[in-house]
């Protein structure tokens, strides 16, 4: 049985060289990859740094939703979402 899995890439290239972001930690190991350009040509030097952390995102979106209750705060998702497929709905036909 496969499973859902998400990925996460960011790359950022320059002149001197490239950042790469493989993962996130809610996901597993994360990876962050810096390549430094070699002149006038060839491999560049490559650094990696393995990162093992637990999901920081829950904790975050804990504190979030307590904030949200002491400042009597609400969100209306539904609305928006219904907005959204009756948006779409009109756009099919």
């Amino acid at each position: 049985m496969l499973s859902w899995k998400n990925e996460f890439y960011i790359d950022v290239i320059g002149e001197l060289g490239s950042l790469h972001v493989k993962g996130l930690c809610k996901w597993g190991p994360s990876y962050l990859i810096h390549r430094k350009r070699k002149y006038p040509s060839g491999i560049p030097k490559e650094t990696i740094k393995k990162i093992i952390s637990a999901d920081p995102t829950w904790r975050k979106e804990h504190m979030y939703f307590e904030k949200m209750i002491k400042l009597f705060k609400s969100n209306n998702f539904l609305k928006k979402d219904l907005y959204i497929t009756k948006e779409l709905l009109r756009l099919t036909k």
